[in-house]
């Protein structure tokens, strides 16, 4: 009975990670793509609201300098 409850846990878990940790995917990959209009939600206490909340301010930081990605074009093109 413990281990049908452990695996059921364990599953469940499993689960909100994947979808937490999707969530984090899509995100990286539209700001890879230089796409600063992303609306991120970093409500609640675990990691990754706190990658959100991180995630938040650096896209904030970003939207003030536009030229942002002519300035990393020029630079890595060296």
């Amino acid at each position: 009975m413990l281990t049908v409850i452990s695996i059921i846990i364990g599953f469940a878990i499993t689960k909100l990670l994947g979808i937490s940790m999707k969530q984090i995917n899509v995100l990286v990959e539209k700001l890879s793509n230089y796409d600063f209009t992303v609306e991120i939600d970093n409500e609640g206490k675990n990691e990754f609201a706190e990658m959100n909340s991180s995630f938040k301010i650096s896209i904030c930081e970003r939207r003030a300098f536009p030229c942002h990605r002519t300035l990393w074009e020029i630079l890595h093109k060296f």
